[in-house]
This record gives C-alpha cells, sequence and structure tokens, in this order.
C-alpha cells in the first residue's frame, strides 16, 4: 500500500495506472472495484487502515485534475467507501487516543 500511495504521488499518469491496476486486480478477482480496500477498512488493524486513507487519499488528490477522478468516485460510492473511510478514522482517531 505505501509503494502504490508513493507512485500516486509521482504524476497524475502513475495515479491513473494505480488506479487502472486496483481495478484489473478487482476484476481478475470478479471482485467489485476496491471491495479489498473496503473489506481492509473494515476488519483489518489501524496500521492497515491508515494505509489504505492514506492510499486513497493520494489517488484522489493526484487525479482530481483528469477525467478518471469521476470514475474513481463513482466506485467507491458503489462500495459505500465514504462511510468506510469516515469509519476508519475515527477508529484511527481512537487508537491514537489510547496511545497517548
Amino acid at each position: 500500500l505505501e509503494l502504490l500511495c508513493s507512485i500516486c504521488c509521482h504524476s497524475p499518469e502513475a495515479a491513473q495506472a494505480v488506479f487502472r491496476g486496483l481495478k484489473l486486480s478487482a476484476k481478475s478477482r470478479k471482485e467489485a472495484p476496491f471491495a479489498d480496500l473496503t473489506f481492509a477498512l473494515i476488519e483489518l488493524d489501524v496500521e492497515v487502515k491508515t494505509s489504505v486513507m492514506r492510499l486513497v487519499n493520494s489517488l484522489l488528490n493526484a487525479l482530481s485534475t483528469t477525467h478518471v477522478y469521476i470514475e474513481l468516485k463513482s466506485d467507491m460510492n458503489s462500495q459505500l467507501f465514504d462511510e468506510r473511510i469516515i469509519e476508519a478514522s475515527q477508529l484511527v482517531e481512537r487508537g491514537l487516543e489510547e496511545l497517548n
């Protein structure tokens, strides 16, 4: 996830390649786009949730001025991704509070 995040930060074209790769990977497994990331936000530990949020943020930032942005947002909405991001960020915040 961290490597994909770094690739997204390189350029919009690189972010588009990451986006297309994620979609192709999901399609080859006969899953909805971002189903694996949604699962990670629901089921996995705080560190993974944080990495997923970084990747999504990097994708959104890099693609914000491209036509692919609309496709990305549409795919995320179909997975209720926004709601999962909010839930995960609240869990991360609670985890950080517990550390302090």
